[in-house]
């Protein structure tokens, strides 16, 4: 998805004291961002995706997210 059509989301939630700075921020469809607010954890490490549920399941995806 164009970042133009993306949400911008903190990596460090801003109520965490996350910066709204270009290191701590990108860009994630609407879908992706509202994960984050339901309990799934994201983080990014050798440019793959580590989505992480509620339930304590991972899920790896190669630039893009589930």
């Amino acid at each position: 998805m164009p970042a133009v059509d993306c949400d911008l989301d903190h990596l460090t939630a801003w109520t965490d004291g996350g910066p709204t700075t270009l290191t701590n921020t990108g860009p994630k469809c609407r879908h992706d961002h509202q994960l984050k607010d339901h309990g799934w954890t994201h983080r990014r490490q050798n440019d793959q995706d580590h989505w992480t549920s509620p339930h304590g399941h991972t899920y790896i995806t190669q630039g893009q997210s589930p």
